[in-house]
């Protein structure tokens, strides 16, 4: 069974209780960030059809986000949730990450779930450190699922 993606982002929407401008404006950005694989803020104006400017149209992303909250933990559930009905078979992976941003270190474990060629990231922690998680931390991620 294939997964409607855009039924499926439609579910998670209503359950954040967007306003219908910003629920089309974040429908617009998973598409984008899907079809383009990658996530940055350029990606997510791909299918953005207004304003005609690329730069009105990186500042329309940078307004969303700084005035939306969007809560982790329900938007996973729902994700979650919504996935079931559709897909029957899944995968979770537990893996870290970690970049640097400008001299800082920044350190994410996160557990996603994969469907199909697709993988979202349902849950995340920030790690005070740039090694290996501790047990603790991925059984305290986990626990969150």
């Amino acid at each position: 069974m294939q997964m409607n993606l855009s039924s499926l982002i439609n579910k998670i929407i209503k359950l954040l209780a967007f306003h219908n401008s910003r629920a089309e404006t974040f429908k617009t950005f998973v598409l984008s960030m899907i079809d383009q694989r990658k996530v940055q803020h350029p990606a997510m104006i791909h299918k953005m059809h207004s304003p005609p400017s690329i730069k009105s149209k990186l500042e329309r992303v940078r307004r969303f986000f700084k005035g939306q909250v969007i809560d982790s933990g329900l938007f996973s559930k729902a994700l979650i949730s919504s996935i079931l009905e559709q897909v029957p078979k899944m995968r979770l992976m537990l893996d870290g990450t970690n970049w640097k941003f400008g001299t800082q270190n920044i350190n994410y474990l996160v557990l996603a779930v994969r469907v199909g060629k697709i993988t979202f990231p349902l849950f995340w922690s920030m790690l005070d450190h740039q090694e290996n998680s501790h047990t603790q931390a991925r059984i305290s991620l986990l626990n969150q699922f």
